[in-house]
């Protein structure tokens, strides 16, 4: 199985002579523009034969087990996008979730973190679910604010990364884990 794309790396470009080979990210705008042909509809989908499916199945089988070793490790694991909370809608959340009746003004979740302990399963799930979403939504936003679709190029100048809140449930569990 092989996976094509029409992008030349710079390196192999016969009209530019380098003294140096050209990094192989230099060729990432064009694998990039070529996905957003894709994305929008400009160039058609091809779907994989069966044989193709079977030959990436078997492909990834290994990486699959490996994975699933380190997410074992990895129990009670919770990132949480704590910008999220800082807006009115999370911070509607929040008090929606939190019952936070004594606390008034804005609620930081950096600095309240410890009450995570006493909600409910599914009521973190929620926490972690809304502010994933809305973190990748606003990722999302970033990317088409920064990048020019003529050229493919992409201005990462200024864009932060997000700031992230891991919260685990269960440390001992994982410390168990860790140690065997």
């Amino acid at each position: 199985m092989s996976i094509e794309t029409n992008a030349q790396h710079l390196e192999t470009n016969p009209d530019k002579k380098l003294l140096y080979p050209e990094r192989v990210s230099y060729s990432a705008e064009k694998i990039l523009k070529e996905i957003l042909e894709y994305l929008y509809g400009d160039k058609e989908k091809e779907e994989l034969t069966d044989d193709e499916k079977l030959e990436l199945i078997a492909f990834e089988e290994p990486f699959v087990d490996k994975l699933s070793t380190y997410t074992k490790l990895a129990t009670g694991k919770k990132v949480l996008y704590p910008e999220y909370f800082d807006t009115p809608e999370g911070q509607a959340t929040l008090r929606g979730i939190y019952e936070f009746t004594s606390l008034e003004g804005h609620i930081d979740i950096r600095k309240n973190i410890s009450t995570l302990i006493t909600l409910k399963a599914d009521q973190i799930k929620s926490l972690v679910e809304i502010s994933t979403s809305w973190n990748d939504t606003v990722m999302i936003e970033t990317l088409f604010q920064n990048i020019n679709i003529d050229t493919g190029k992409l201005n990462i100048e200024g864009v932060q990364n997000p700031e992230k809140l891991t919260y685990i449930q269960n440390p001992e569990k994982l410390k168990k884990s860790l140690k065997g």
